[in-house]
């Protein structure tokens, strides 16, 4: 989990995002490997998972064990790898 640079609707239909994602973070690398991922907008109540979502590595922390397991608040997009720039 990777708090995102840049989020933008492109396309209503079919649903479609463009994403901005920092070099050499985990999220992106598994975001290349696997051709897919999840967006999830949070909410003001979730303002305390910053410093987690955004200052850690998914290398070093394990960041599902920091966050609740509700989707209460959360919007969630299964997101598929279209295209990347470099």
């Amino acid at each position: 989990m990777n708090l995102v640079t840049y989020a933008s609707p492109i396309a209503l239909q079919p649903p479609t995002y463009a994403l901005g994602l920092y070099q050499h973070t985990l999220s992106r690398e598994l975001m290349l490997q696997r051709g897919e991922g999840v967006l999830q907008i949070l909410c003001e109540q979730h303002v305390d998972l910053f410093t987690l979502l955004g200052k850690t590595s998914g290398r070093d922390v394990d960041k599902l064990v920091g966050t609740c397991h509700t989707s209460d608040g959360w919007g969630v997009c299964v997101c598929a790898l279209l295209g990347t720039s470099i």
